[in-house]
Order: structure tokens, then sequence, then C-alpha cells
């Protein structure tokens, strides 16, 4: 198994983050959780204690409505020098609608989240990645399936996808991998909160995509996943 020294979580008290969070937690000597929800937060640090109470953790809520500047300073305030040894961003929204009547601050909320957010994260902490270190970005089957009831979703998840495999290749040279993973919906709590229980039951379990991380995990670390789809078997193409 693969051992690396610190991870840091993007969105990591939703219901991927969170699993994807708990995975890394006997891996890594350290952790950096970043959420928009304190109170989550606090939880996820109590269970990953449960998971090793060796782990140190950093948890801080992080708002990708703040200017970049100020996520800038968080980033460089960590001290981190060229120690993140895995990456994960995990933030994202759900939105299922038809796209008239669809507003600026709705587009810009959802793009901010799901694309613009990661790839300032990514800009602010590639000067602390070194040869071997992975970048793990979770996308969606939107972004080579689109929906028509999905228009602003598939248009953000292009964005993540073409940000990734871009990357994949800028960073390739310098030994740091990065990997887009494609889940169809993801039985998630905020799956089942938003769309009807029959979508909730056909969507593929968490522990399904975190498997699949595990997996690159524990390959050697010049083996390169640019790009992984992974879904349930029932509706892969999202109907």
């Amino acid at each position: 198994m693969e051992q690396y020294h610190f991870a840091m979580v993007i969105g990591a008290t939703g219901g991927i983050g969170y699993r994807v969070a708990c995975e890394l937690a006997n891996r890594v000597k350290k952790i950096y959780l970043f959420a928009t929800t304190v109170e989550k937060l606090a939880v996820l640090e109590n269970d990953l204690h449960q998971i090793n109470n060796r782990l140190s953790i950093h948890a801080e809520p992080l708002n990708f409505a703040d200017d970049d500047l100020n996520l800038k300073l968080k980033i460089e305030a960590l001290n981190l020098e060229n120690s993140i040894g895995v990456l994960a961003n995990c933030a994202g929204t759900y939105l299922s609608r038809t796209f008239a009547g669809t507003t600026e601050d709705c587009i810009h909320k959802h793009f901010s989240i799901n694309a613009m957010g990661p790839m300032q994260i990514v800009a602010h902490t590639i000067d602390y990645l070194q040869p071997g270190s992975l970048i793990i970005n979770i996308g969606s089957s939107l972004s080579y399936q689109p929906k028509s009831n999905r228009v602003l979703a598939s248009a953000v998840k292009h964005a993540v996808r073409g940000f990734s495999l871009s990357l994949a290749e800028e960073l390739a040279e310098s030994g740091i991998r990065v990997c887009l993973l494609n889940p169809r919906s993801v039985a998630t709590p905020l799956l089942q909160k938003n769309s009807s229980s029959a979508a909730y039951q056909q969507a593929m379990p968490v522990e399904d995509l975190v498997n699949a991380i595990s997996m690159i995990l524990n390959c050697d670390r010049k083996t390169l996943f640019s790009e992984i789809n992974v879904g349930a078997s029932q509706g892969f193409l999202g109907k």
C-alpha cells in the first residue's frame, strides 16, 4: 500500500468528501479538511480520530465566495512546504432543472463551487506538490453524457473535465499525477434530498467510488490514471 504524508480534502463534509477523508485517515499522518460548515467539520474531525487517533487534523471553513486573495492567504498560512501527497477536490452541488429562467447568480454560484474554487485551490497548491503527489478531481458522467434538464450541471462538469485532463498533461513531466473520476449519480444525502426515491435507489453506492480511489492510491506513484468513469450498471448513462 502506498503511503502519503499529508492529504488535503476540499468539500470534506459532503457525502463523497466525507468518505474520501475516512479512506485517507489511515494512509496519511496529517490531513487538512476544508468545507463550508463548521459544525460538520467538527463531526468529521471526531470521526477521523475514531478511525486513527494518531492522525493530525487541521480543519478550516472555506467559502468559495471568498475572493482569490483570501483563498491564497489561507493556503499560505498552513506552512505546507513540499508536503501535500494527496489533494482531493470533492466540492460539488446538485442541480436538476430546465435552463429557462436560470439567473446569473445561479450560474456563478455553481461554477464557483464546482469548478472555479477547486481550480483556484490547485493553482495555489501546485508549488507544494512534488513527484508522486496525486490530485483527485471528482467530476461527473454529465461531462461526456449531457442531459436536457442538466444544462448548467453539464456545463460545469465539462469545465472540470477540461481542466483536469489538461492539468494532467501539464504536470505529467513533473511526476505529479492528476486523476478525474466521473461518477454517475452517487447515493449521497444530497442526492436523496433533491431527487426521487427511484433515482436514489438506482444510484451507485459512495463506497464504490471510494473503492476506485483506493485502487489509485494503492498503485505505484508512477502509474497514471488521467480519467476513470465509474457508475451503476443500471441506467449508467443517466436516464
